[in-house]
């Protein structure tokens, strides 16, 4: 694991204010991540699309589907992003 630095002025209160800050972060991406996985399985059920099939590019997109499939491809997107984020935000540790 790579080691990054930061300065401060005043480190001893930095830290602490680093600290909550990756908590906060770390609890507003698992929120997302709850709302996103909702709104995947929510227009995978409207839809009767296999996710896999959609990632493959295999889902017809008809006139009257179209709208609901780009949301849905959107939001999976959304939800691999926030995925990577969770697992990056896992990994941080401050040291002092």
């Amino acid at each position: 694991m790579a080691t990054i630095s930061l300065k401060a002025e005043e480190p001893s209160k930095a830290v602490p204010l680093l600290r909550e800050a990756l908590r906060l972060e770390a609890q507003v991406v698992r929120q997302a991540l709850t709302r996103t996985r909702a709104n995947v399985e929510r227009l995978r059920d409207l839809l009767g699309v296999d996710l896999e099939a959609v990632r493959r590019g295999e889902v017809e997109h008809t006139e009257d589907r179209e709208g609901l499939i780009l949301e849905l491809e959107g939001e999976m997107e959304f939800l691999a992003l926030l995925e990577e984020n969770q697992r990056q935000l896992e990994t941080i540790e401050i040291c002092s």
